[in-house]
């Protein structure tokens, strides 16, 4: 009989627990049965729910804290949860405590930070290595950039590289140009400025001489006019010996230059005018004496040449066969440039 009693409470309790276990539970004075949402149904209208109260290193401490878990956190004065892992817990605040929202410029991106109840939004000023806001005062902005519709720069825009401009509109009778300058400052400028339509009188844009001994060679040397009477607008540099022609236009370059020889040998030189790094003209000189006299005579070196504006003409001396002694003053070696329209 004891044995049979033994066995059929055995099977009360295994009954009466297999049963406990799928029902939810309810605490509270008045008898009434739990919510059937829920696991547990705690009700009271004098007592409250009083959870785990700990420090934040306390909550830190929680061996594989559930995901869900939650507790009072002294620390912050407010719920935290777990939002994480057991493995890798991340301890969310969900009190009810006052949020703060502030801005400020920490990174070098856009970020939000928070602290306690203080969230700050972080918006860093634009830099070379730093997205952000573009501000009022001087910033370095990486990365390319395009602008779309009207663009207005209002102070000095200065590039370290090539400025390229793409997909331009066709232009206008009535457009204007622009113009950069030796310290690149672009201006506008209308077309008159730059390129004059009326017919220019037969003009002498340059009228210099030779005045400085040389000697001529066989490789062909740039030679300078060291002395202008006429230099308009000083577009012959007297030091180089390269006109620069101011305006698009035809131009007249004439040289005469006189050499002597005192020996029976046959001597020779040539002449060249150059135009924008192109022999145009080349012309040569030879003089035979008598044994025991001296002559002399001239190289004359004359071409008309349409130039732009810009381009560039010199004269060379080379070739040279033996002696030929130039003989250097005014009058005696001398350039004149004439701008025929």
């Amino acid at each position: 009989m004891k044995k049979r009693y033994s066995i059929l409470m055995l099977a009360v309790m295994l009954t009466v627990a297999g049963k406990t276990v799928a029902q939810n539970i309810a605490i509270n004075a008045t008898g009434n049965l739990p919510d059937t949402s829920a696991m547990l149904d705690v009700s009271s209208t004098v007592k409250g729910f009083l959870a785990p109260r700990m420090t934040t290193a306390q909550q830190n401490s929680i061996p594989l804290p559930a995901t869900g878990l939650m507790v009072f956190n002294t620390t912050l004065g407010g719920f935290t949860v777990n939002t994480g892992t057991a493995a890798a817990p991340s301890w969310t605040t969900i009190s009810s405590t006052a949020q703060t929202f502030a801005t400020g410029t920490t990174g070098n991106d856009f970020n939000i930070s928070t602290s306690g109840s203080v969230n700050t939004f972080n918006i860093p000023d634009a830099g070379a290595a730093a997205r952000g806001l573009v501000t009022t005062g001087s910033q370095t902005i990486a990365g390319a950039k395009t602008l779309t519709g009207p663009t207005t720069i209002s102070g000095t825009l200065t590039a370290g590289n090539t400025v390229t401009l793409s997909s331009t509109a066709s232009g206008a009778a009535t457009d204007s140009i622009l113009t950069v300058n030796a310290a690149g400052v672009v201006r506008k400028r209308t077309v008159t400025d730059v390129v004059n339509t009326v017919n220019y009188p037969v003009t002498v844009i340059v009228a210099a001489s030779r005045t400085n001994n040389y000697t001529p060679g066989s490789s062909f040397t740039p030679l300078a006019y060291n002395s202008a009477s006429i230099n308009a607008g000083s577009a012959y540099n007297t030091s180089t010996g390269i006109f620069t022609a101011p305006a698009t236009g035809l131009y007249q370059i004439s040289i005469s230059n006189m050499y002597s020889v005192a020996n029976s040998l046959n001597n020779t030189v040539s002449a060249r005018i150059i135009v924008n790094g192109s022999t145009e003209t080349e012309v040569a000189g030879s003089l035979t004496p008598y044994a025991g006299s001296t002559i002399r005579g001239t190289i004359n070196g004359n071409t008309v040449v349409q130039m732009s504006s810009g381009q560039t003409a010199s004269i060379s001396i080379g070739n040279l066969a033996n002696t030929m002694t130039p003989s250097v003053g005014t009058g005696q070696h001398t350039l004149k440039i004439i701008r025929l329209n």
